[in-house]
């Protein structure tokens, strides 16, 4: 029998694997966190985190570092139906029995941000630079570790948390299925916070073919930056230059004329970034000594979020069994988990709530 390394390996070191290196830190587990890349991802990922999502990161430990790379509350949503409309407030604090506030941070900083707190955690290593080529399995096939080239790191459980094109699944031998919708085109207004009706909300302008949102992300200055992430149609064609192209002249008319100003001046200093939206579809997310963190498992106790990255994932809680391992691990399971599109927020450490939790899994009487 190999001898381990480690409790668990966590591939990928976003926000979701950092978020789970968190849940699980300080239980007397070693947690080993791979990140293939030396920096951060190239295009542009999520940032504005629902209430939710945002108490989560508080609950771990993240926020105080957060809030000092930046980060900012955002006190709900703002509609525009047009031009010489008056905003819609939608406030979260309206939301009851929930945080009243949400979370905005350029999702670099966020990142960034996170694993330097991940790096302080007791039993926690984070590497970059550790691509992983090859699970390994043990003699009864169970996977048993990860291999990034001449180097083996073994362990009871692999998380893989690389993102809703995982790079494990494919390794696992699990099968997606992916249907494009659209594209969101992301451009940052430098100082751009100010310039929106309410400076501390979300803003959702319409009159365009799809909606328009823009959002402060805060910043280390005095005024906040904003956001704006826009939603075109899945026949966008030209690459950067021509979703320039379009902003420009289909959507920029329906903004007020301080952000259609900003908005072009962006544009012309730099060419936006683009990300897909796609409906992904996978029938099992794991096997034994493994998964992959992004959709509620069934019959196991291995939940997380997934929402196109916005919002943030993972709390450990005590109680049950984590099945996927074919034992348990110390009574730890991963619960604490919000689907964004859901608001499904089950908390199992309240024992009044494990009916609900497992009702969920679909393992309730």
């Amino acid at each position: 029998m190999s001898q381990v390394t480690s409790e668990v390996i966590i591939v990928g070191a976003g926000v979701s694997g950092c978020a789970a290196a968190a849940a699980l830190a300080g239980t007397g587990r070693k947690i080993l966190v791979l990140e293939a890349r030396t920096g951060h991802k190239p295009r542009f990922a999520g940032e504005l985190i629902h209430p939710v999502g945002a108490q989560v990161l508080d609950d771990l430990g993240f926020m105080p570092t957060l809030r000092q790379h930046g980060g900012m509350d955002v006190d709900g949503f703002a509609v525009v139906r047009g031009l010489g409309h008056a905003p819609t407030r939608l406030p979260y604090a309206e939301i009851r029995r929930q945080r009243p506030t949400g979370f905005a941070m350029e999702h670099r900083d966020l990142v960034e941000a996170m694993r330097q707190v991940i790096r302080t955690l007791p039993g926690v290593e984070l590497h970059m630079g550790h691509k992983v080529d090859e699970l390994t399995r043990d003699a009864q096939g169970r996977i048993s570790g990860v291999r990034c080239g001449e180097r083996t790191f073994t362990s009871r459980l692999v998380l893989g948390c690389d993102g809703r094109h995982s790079k494990i699944r494919p390794l696992l031998g699990l099968s997606e299925a992916a249907k494009l919708l659209s594209f969101s085109v992301a451009f940052r207004l430098p100082q751009g916070g100010a310039l929106l009706p309410c400076p501390t909300f979300g803003h959702i302008f319409l009159g365009a073919w799809g909606p328009m949102l823009l959002y402060p992300i805060g910043g280390l200055g005095s005024s906040a930056d904003a956001r704006g992430c826009f939603d075109v149609t899945a026949d966008l064609s030209g690459g950067p230059k021509g979703a320039r192209e379009l902003l420009a002249t289909q959507y920029a008319p329906h903004l007020p004329p301080a952000l259609r100003s900003a908005m072009l001046a962006s544009l012309d200093a730099e060419l936006p970034q683009i990300a897909a939206n796609e409906s992904i579809r996978t029938d099992r997310s794991v096997l034994p000594g493994a998964a992959i963190v992004e959709v509620i498992v069934q019959q196991g106790a291995v939940l997380a979020e997934h929402g196109a990255e916005i919002a943030a994932q993972l709390v450990a809680v005590a109680g049950g069994e984590v099945e996927i391992v074919r034992e348990p691990v110390e009574e730890v399971v991963l619960a604490r988990i919000v689907l964004v599109e859901d608001l499904v927020d089950v908390d199992v450490h309240r024992t009044d709530r494990r009916a609900e939790f497992l009702q969920l899994l679909g393992r309730g009487d």
